[in-house]
């Protein structure tokens, strides 16, 4: 019973051994690299009577375009400052109307990809908007 149980124990050893190198990733030519995913890089809570806000990054990733989502109101996005990891800053004009649930279009950066700090917006509530606060999403892509 004793070595029925070792040798059970032997097997499974084995096989997570060798059955983990036993892995083989196969890349075919031409094949198209994984599309890049835009990532959350922090939310904020804007007032209707606020027209600038912030949204502080702490991600250490380098990101070459933001983007904006509106949820719960729709905003007229102005403007964004951009401030990088190195302290240096870009204004980044927007004029676009992003409607609820909508996405404002990507910001490209200016130099590639660079870490980002620190993204200021000026927004405007279209008028007509009855409620009190819109949540804004900034997300980056690398």
């Amino acid at each position: 019973m004793k070595r029925l149980l070792f040798q059970c124990c032997a097997a499974v050893c084995l096989l997570a051994v060798f059955g983990a190198q036993a892995q083989v990733i196969v890349v075919r030519p031409g094949a198209r690299p994984p599309a890049p995913v835009w990532r959350d890089l922090g939310t904020t809570v804007v007032n209707y009577g606020v027209s600038r806000d912030a949204i502080n990054v702490f991600d250490d990733t380098f990101f070459k375009a933001l983007k904006f989502k509106v949820w719960d109101a729709s905003l007229e996005m102005l403007e964004a400052e951009v401030v990088y990891g190195n302290g240096s800053r870009d204004r980044v004009p927007i004029n676009h109307v992003v409607r609820r649930g909508q996405e404002s279009p990507a910001l490209s950066l200016r130099g590639g990809q660079r870490r980002i700090r620190k993204v200021f917006f000026t927004y405007r509530f279209l008028p007509g908007f009855t409620g009190r606060r819109a949540k804004i999403t900034l997300f980056g892509i690398n």
